[in-house]
């Protein structure tokens, strides 16, 4: 299976770190694992991250998310 994540062609998959992501797939939740090129630490898959209003565009996460401390919100 070919990697759904494009890192580019003459591009050392081993160079890259995938970690604390959150992958969701709205409308197919059970298909929200994607092929990465290399191992992922820490990434949730398929949880439902509770946007504010995906379909509207808004991405923000409500307060009550369960992913508040991965992907863009683990940062410090």
């Amino acid at each position: 299976m070919q990697p759904e994540v494009n890192i580019g062609p003459n591009t050392a998959p081993e160079t890259f770190r995938f970690a604390r992501n959150v992958w969701y797939c709205l409308d197919a939740p059970a298909k929200s694992r994607p092929s990465l090129p290399t191992p992922e630490v820490g990434g949730v898959y398929g949880q439902d991250p509770l946007f504010r209003n995906a379909e509207g565009g808004d991405l923000r996460l409500k307060p009550d998310s369960p992913t508040q401390r991965v992907g863009a919100e683990a940062l410090p």
